[in-house]
């Protein structure tokens, strides 16, 4: 059996890292180029393309759902009620 205090397992994951980007100037300027690098995908035309997919794979779900069997065979793709006159 593992036995870590709280401020091992703290020390471990959270203080450990930080400190390590902060001590290390080849690993910070690392993170930094990869961090600009990063930069360049996030533009407005890549973001409409991903909000574009997420909508086409939800439409495509909902279309699945609303055409399966369970759904045909007990007529749940309508909703069955009188509109108020």
């Amino acid at each position: 059996m593992l036995d870590y205090s709280l401020s091992q397992i703290v020390w471990k994951i959270w203080l450990r890292k930080p400190i390590k980007i902060w001590t290390d100037e080849n690993l910070r300027q690392k993170l930094i180029k990869k961090g600009y690098e990063r930069i360049k995908d996030l533009t407005m035309e890549n973001y409409t393309k991903q909000w574009e997919q997420v909508i086409e794979e939800a439409l495509a779900k909902i279309s699945k759902w609303k055409n399966s069997p369970l759904m045909k065979s007990r007529n749940l793709s309508r909703r069955h009620y009188k509109m108020p006159h």
